[in-house]
């Protein structure tokens, strides 16, 4: 199999403010995961948590700090992923609804300023390539 990242066309994180702000970062790196939590003994379905990391490109600016400061979980968002494969375009689709901000890291040397920005986010309301994790 060919390396993934060849074939990529763009990975990009779109994020929206409940004001309806919204901007568009391309990342370098993302991955997501799917945990379920199992359900305590008196309950009958557990809840599935689904937390996202990856890597900005761009430089960092104040409206990822305002995700960042957050005290509600009304920032809402989409990740894309497209790539090429066989000569055929490929789309992959998470669309959140609410997210929880977990982290950010950013790194400075003496000479100059890493743009490369590592976020990490807990994702609400999910709908990952159409299938529902509410």
């Amino acid at each position: 199999m060919e390396n993934l990242k060849e074939k990529t066309s763009h990975v990009v994180l779109k994020l929206q403010h409940k004001n309806g702000t919204e901007k568009t970062y391309n990342l370098d790196y993302v991955d997501y995961s799917i945990s379920k939590n199992y359900p305590a003994i008196d309950e009958e379905i557990g809840s599935t948590s689904i937390n996202l990391s990856g890597v900005i490109k761009d430089e960092i600016d104040s409206f990822v700090l305002e995700w960042a400061a957050q005290k509600d979980l009304n920032w809402k968002g989409e990740l894309n992923v497209s790539f090429t494969d066989n000569e055929k375009t490929k789309t992959f689709i998470v669309d959140f609804k609410k997210s929880r901000f977990l982290g950010l890291s950013h790194g400075f040397t003496w000479d100059s300023i890493n743009h490369n920005i590592s976020i990490s986010a807990e994702l609400l309301e999910v709908t990952i390539n159409g299938v529902s994790f509410k």
